[in-house]
């Protein structure tokens, strides 16, 4: 758990550029094709990572919830609005506003008409609000000093966060790999956006994962598709959604 934005983003650039094709396409569109040696592509990939992750585990839970089958831009906007019901007076982090305490004294109704809006709204606006609720009672559960002393198995089966309101393993596997990037080696494998970018977008059907069978033989695929990205998956991925339009403007 000791990745340093500023220093290891463009190491983690560097080695998947070199190690998978279709990644490299993506750094050189958000370095705008700079020579990762130079000091231009450095601050362009830690800017990058940096707008990627979030402040803490509850942060990557709530935009995991509201940003969940919205494109990038419906999901920023969604966030400014979160931020400025929470209380966002305009300056620094909006995401800093985001608080469980705020979220819960939002109306649930107004929540999902006024704020999150369009798709799954209503479902949406009861899931952040369990959400919400859930890290009031128990303000440890999601944060990274319980989190940080934890393995990845133990958190993804940890019972209090799967009884939360949608949140699941996906959504675990999300919030492991964009809190703080403190695991940067994490591969959302339950993720279609990944899916579709290491499989090709017609995977579901190719591999039948309707069946058992057939979705243990995407996370075999998947595991063969980034072993090359490793010790920086969780950068491959962060990519692999960006190309999929889904982080970042």
């Amino acid at each position: 758990n000791d990745f340093n934005v500023e220093t290891d983003a463009i190491v983690a650039f560097r080695h998947l550029a070199s190690a998978d094709g279709a990644l490299k396409a993506q750094i050189d569109l958000i370095c705008a094709n700079k020579a990762l040696d130079s000091p231009e592509a450095a601050v362009m990939a830690t800017n990058f990572v940096r707008k990627a992750v979030s402040s803490s585990p509850f942060i990557t839970l709530v935009r995991s919830i509201v940003c969940s089958r919205v494109n990038k831009t419906v999901a920023a906007n969604t966030l400014t609005n979160l931020a400025n019901a929470c209380g966002y007076d305009g300056t620094g982090d909006l995401q800093t506003s985001i608080s469980p305490q705020a979220i819960a004294a939002i109306d649930e109704d107004k929540l999902a008409t006024e704020i999150i809006k369009g798709f799954a709204c209503f479902q949406k606006a009861k899931f952040l609000r369990s959400l919400a609720q859930t890290a009031i009672d128990n303000p440890t559960l999601v944060s990274l000093e319980r989190l940080n002393v934890l393995e990845d198995r133990l958190v993804l089966e940890d019972h209090a966060l799967n009884q939360v309101n949608g949140v699941g393993p996906g959504t675990l596997l999300n919030m492991l790999m964009c809190s703080g990037c403190a695991r940067p080696d994490v591969l959302p494998y339950t993720d279609s956006l990944l899916r579709k970018f290491v499989l090709g977008d017609d995977f579901a059907k190719q591999y039948d994962i309707k069946k058992a069978e057939g979705e243990r033989a995407v996370c075999a695929k998947l595991d063969e598709e980034t072993a090359a990205w490793k010790p920086w998956r969780s950068i491959g991925a962060m990519l692999a959604f960006d190309e999929k339009n889904a982080l970042h403007d």
